[in-house]
């Protein structure tokens, strides 16, 4: 059997050091996807790598591809070149603002003491749950998208229950949208 990890989040870690790639674990079957969206925080790059110690797996993935892609885009290469180049210094400010945006979500909750969530050990996103007395999660949303222009997802989109959202807490701007919900649970509850 092969070990294949969607690592796209390897190096967003919190609080303990990253973890060790799939290729590294099982080095004749395993592979780690990887790319620029989420530890580079260049989502619309779509640039992204197989990492694998198996040389005939490699043959085979390059030959697939080249049969069925003919080119990336020529400014996502060039960008991510760019941010290749410059690794370090962009996964250094991705972590920041994840660390950030992660700090600001704990202290959000801890003030709405009737959400409940376990700490993420890593990544980008979390399940919040809302309190009992909310309405299902999926309404709620919808309200605040109505009232604030304020998207938060309900988890049930992603085959969770209705009683939990989905957050993503790397964004530079989270304050902000903490301060949004803030202010309409303020006015309007869990309604």
């Amino acid at each position: 059997p092969w070990l294949f990890m969607d690592d796209m989040y390897h190096g967003l870690e919190h609080d303990t050091d990253p973890l060790t790639l799939a290729f590294d674990i099982y080095p004749e079957k395993g592979v780690s996807l990887n790319g620029l969206s989420k530890t580079f925080g260049m989502p619309g790059i779509r640039i992204g790598w197989l990492l694998s110690q198996n040389q005939d797996f490699i043959r085979q993935v390059t030959s697939l591809k080249d049969y069925t892609t003919v080119c990336a885009s020529s400014p996502s290469e060039i960008l991510a070149i760019m941010a290749l180049e410059n690794a370090k210094e962009l996964h250094l400010r991705q972590k920041e603002i994840v660390s950030k945006g992660l700090n600001n979500l704990e202290t959000f909750i801890y003030r709405n003491k009737e959400l409940r969530w376990s700490r993420p050990a890593g990544g980008t996103f979390c399940l919040v749950q809302l309190p009992q007395s909310a309405c299902p999660a999926s309404h709620y949303c919808d309200s605040l998208i109505e009232r604030k222009e304020l998207m938060i997802l309900p988890a049930s989109l992603f085959g969770f229950n209705d009683t939990l959202v989905r957050l993503c807490y790397g964004k530079s701007d989270l304050s902000i949208c903490l301060n949004e919900w803030q202010d309409d649970i303020n006015k309007y509850g869990w309604s």
